[in-house]
Parts: C-alpha cells; sequence; structure tokens
C-alpha cells in the first residue's frame, strides 16, 4: 500500500491496523514525507490533522514553510493542529508566522492559546 493510501485508509482503520500504518510510514519515511506534506495543502480535514501529526512526530523540518501557510487557516481545529505541529518541530522559522497568527484579529482564543504555547516553547529570542 503506498503512503497515500495508509494516510486515507487512517480514518476507517481499526486501532490495530492504525498502529501498522503508523509502523509503516516511518519505516518508509522517505516516500512518507514528500506525501504528508502534499496532505497538508491537499487533504480533507481529517488527512490535515493526521499528516500535521505525523509531520510533528517525525520532527520534520521541511515541513515548516508548508505548516507555516496551513497556519493561517480560517479553521481553528487545522490552526492548532498546524501550531502544535510547529511547537514540535521546533523550527525558529516558523516564529514570524505564529506571530501574525497571534495578533490576527480573525484568531480564536483557542488559537490563539495554542500560538503562545507554540512559541514558547520554540524559544525564539524574537518572539
Amino acid at each position: 500500500m503506498s503512503a497515500k493510501e495508509m494516510i486515507k485508509s487512517w480514518q476507517t482503520a481499526q486501532r490495530q491496523e492504525r498502529g501498522a500504518i503508523v509502523e509503516a510510514l516511518i519505516d518508509n519515511r522517505g516516500e512518507s514525507l514528500p506525501v504528508l506534506r502534499k496532505t497538508i495543502q491537499n487533504g480533507s480535514r481529517a488527512e490535515k490533522e493526521f499528516a500535521c501529526r505525523f509531520l510533528a512526530e517525525m520532527r520534520d523540518r521541511e515541513s515548516v514553510p508548508a505548516l507555516s501557510s496551513l497556519a493561517e487557516t480560517g479553521d481553528s481545529q487545522i490552526a492548532c493542529a498546524t501550531l502544535n505541529a510547529l511547537r514540535k518541530i521546533r523550527d525558529p522559522a516558523a516564529c514570524p508566522t505564529i506571530r501574525k497568527v497571534l495578533s490576527a484579529d480573525a484568531s480564536s482564543d483557542d488559537v490563539r492559546v495554542c500560538a503562545l504555547v507554540s512559541l514558547g516553547h520554540i524559544g525564539s529570542s524574537e518572539s
């Protein structure tokens, strides 16, 4: 099964199957990462959340630009998932976007909290 198929099957998979999917994605990191990066741009809401969590767990710094653009979405659930991913990756390059989200009038309180926590964990001297 390809990485794309595994990501799509995640939603309907049983708990045991999810473990196997995670292991396969990790084992095939070279194939998985590009697909996960595309998923945060083009996937369904659930797929985007999964991809954000997985990219964070893999500490994929190459995904920071795509995650940063997703952080500014109007969907607070996706924005928080993205901000949490950026927090775990801890790349200071994400700080300008996180500050922008923090100061945006359209950001919900939940998104602002996620942004504050992310800035605190990244530890940028600029934040």
